[in-house]
């Protein structure tokens, strides 16, 4: 097997073939995981736990793997040892762990110290997603609009920020107005983009609060009318997502409704 996802950071000879995960199948990498997070659990000395870790990774374990990266990107408090999380999380990210590949998606788009290496943090974040991370799924989308380690691909895009703004991301209902206000990846509909920006703003997204003035002087009152309609239809749906925001501002925010 060769080294799929391997970040342009690490410098290694290791061949994935060749680790001891490799070998193990899938009812044996579930029994040494509850053996390792049984043993992991049950201790409270960080060095005891760093060691413990470091222990059933060398076995294989993908919970190990994945913690160990942990530790190794928190740092000691000193430095944080960025090739080695990554080697951590990339290890455990071929074993399936979901978690493990939007970590090391996020330590491509940074570089660990190097040049982004953005086709490998699509590649992660392709796999994240599909795994149901929802941050993953954003990400992908923001990808795909962007143009960042891939082809650029609207439609694409707008799927994604779809099913991130089903899964109660905030941030993707602000993209989804957007889309539909410049029917990029979509057919423009002014009356969907100003429900959806009505929603982020509710959910107090930066972004949505100031693109929801410039999207109300644009509109014409009917549009608006009807955007406000819709909005009511999208809360009902997606209420049990918004954050916890203070009733006073709740209730500025239904006057600017009314308003």
């Amino acid at each position: 097997m060769e080294n799929k996802g391997l970040p342009n950071f690490i410098q290694t000879n290791v061949i994935v073939s060749d680790l001891p995960e490799s070998h193990l199948s899938k009812k044996q990498l579930l029994a040494l995981n509850e053996e390792f997070l049984s043993d992991y659990a049950a201790q409270s000395d960080p060095q005891i736990i760093f060691d413990v870790c470091k222990s059933y990774a060398e076995k294989g374990s993908s919970e190990a793997h994945y913690l160990l990266g942990l530790w190794y990107e928190q740092g000691d408090g000193k430095q944080q040892y960025i090739q080695l999380a990554a080697m951590s999380y990339w290890r455990a990210s071929h074993l399936g762990k979901a978690e493990a590949q939007y970590n090391l998606a996020l330590l491509c788009v940074h570089g660990g110290g190097a040049e982004p290496d953005l086709i490998t943090a699509f590649y992660w974040f392709e796999k994240a997603a599909n795994s149901g991370v929802k941050q993953a799924i954003y990400n992908l989308a923001s990808f795909y609009d962007q143009g960042l380690g891939c082809v650029e691909d609207k439609k694409a895009a707008f799927l994604l920020y779809e099913k991130a703004a089903n899964l109660g991301f905030y941030k993707a209902w602000f993209n989804l107005a957007v889309m539909f206000y410049e029917g990029e990846g979509i057919e423009p509909n002014s009356i969907l983009a100003y429900a959806w920006v009505l929603l982020a703003t509710e959910a107090r997204v930066d972004e949505a609060i100031k693109f929801e003035s410039r999207l109300k002087n644009a509109l014409s009152d009917d549009q608006i009318q009807a955007g406000k309609q819709y909005f009511e239809m999208l809360h009902k749906q997606y209420k049990h997502f918004m954050p916890n925001v203070d009733q006073d501002a709740i209730s500025l925010f239904n006057s600017a409704l009314d308003s």
